[in-house]
C-alpha cells in the first residue's frame, strides 16, 4: 500500500469531516517535528525487520525486528510492533530485510510506530553515507541538511538526512526533555 501524500490525506480528512459524525472524524495527522517524535516515543531503536506476521487480532499485522542500536528506552534485542494502519492517513508498514529507525509508542495491543507511521525511517546508503529516508511531512530544523533520493523511492519517502545527524538531533531532543 502506498502512503498518501499530504494533499490526498488532507482531502480524505476534509471529506471525512463533511460525511462523518463528529465522533468518527478522527483522521488527522499534524506534521510532527523530529523533537516531538522523540518526546512522544518511549523507545527509539535502529533495527532490521526480520518478519511480518498476523497479530493478536483478526486484522492486526505485526513486524518483528532485531535491534542493532537502542537510542531511547531499555536495552532490548528484538522489538515487535503493529504495522496495520489505523486510519486513512496512517502510513505504518514494514518490509522484511529493511533496516529502520523506529520511534515506538506503547499501544493497547503492544508497540506501534509513533505519529501514525511517521516514526519509521528507513536506512539508505548513498555515496557510502548512511541516510534515513523519512516521510515528507516530518519536520526537521531549518538548518538540517537533507538530500533528495532518486524518483525510484516510494511516494512520500524521497527525502533523507544523514544517520549521524538524526542521532545528534535525537540526543539533543532527549537532553532538552530532561530539563
Amino acid at each position: 500500500m502506498r502512503p498518501m501524500t499530504a494533499v490526498a490525506c488532507l482531502g480524505t480528512i476534509v471529506g471525512s469531516l463533511i460525511l462523518l459524525p463528529a465522533d468518527q472524524a478522527e483522521a488527522s495527522v499534524i506534521p510532527p517535528r523530529i523533537a516531538q517524535l522523540v518526546d512522544k516515543s518511549e523507545r527509539i531503536v535502529l533495527a532490521k525487520v526480520e518478519s511480518v506476521q498476523s497479530g493478536p487480532g483478526p486484522e492486526i499485522r505485526q513486524a518483528r525486528a532485531t535491534v542493532k542500536e537502542v537510542w531511547k528506552g531499555p536495552k532490548v534485542e528484538t522489538v515487535e510492533y503493529r504495522i496495520t494502519p489505523g486510519f486513512a492517513c496512517d502510513i505504518t508498514e514494514a518490509v522484511i530485510g529493511e533496516t529502520v529507525l523506529l520511534f515506538l509508542v506503547k499501544e493497547e495491543s503492544g508497540w506501534g510506530s509513533a505519529w501514525a507511521g511517521r516514526g519509521r525511517m528507513t536506512l539508505e546508503t548513498l555515496n557510502t553515507k548512511e541516510h534515513l529516508s523519512y516521510f515528507n511531512d516530518v519536520i526537521f530544523p531549518d538548518d538540517t541538511h537533507s538530500i533528495t533520493f532518486s524518483d525510484d523511492k516510494k511516494a512520500g519517502f524521497d527525502r533523507g538526512v544523514e544517520l549521524k545527524l538524526v542521532k545528534e538531533l535525537v540526543d539533543k531532543a532527549m537532553a532538552a526533555g530532561k530539563k
